[in-house]
């Protein structure tokens, strides 16, 4: 991770994705400010997304569509702005 400190978008869609650990040490990545998870397979540990999600210090753009844990999260545009 440490030769990726300068990388500001990642594209990990559609990968199987299944739980926060699977993102997790993404959030080293100082200057990381846009990832799209989209359609992976996110569907349990809502409330651990959330918390995944707040370590990113400079994320301004999440796609998390496609996702079945939005659904799970109550006011989701709420919690992720």
């Amino acid at each position: 991770m440490e030769l990726l400190v300068n990388l500001e978008d990642i594209n990990l869609s559609k990968n199987r994705l299944s739980k926060p650990e699977d993102i997790e040490q993404l959030a080293l990545l100082p200057n990381l400010s846009s990832i799209d998870i989209s359609k992976n397979c996110m569907n349990k540990y809502a409330e651990d997304l959330l918390k995944t999600i707040s370590k990113f210090k400079a994320l301004k753009v999440l796609n998390l569509m496609g996702n079945e844990v939005i659904r799970k999260v109550k006011f989701y545009r709420k919690n992720m702005i």
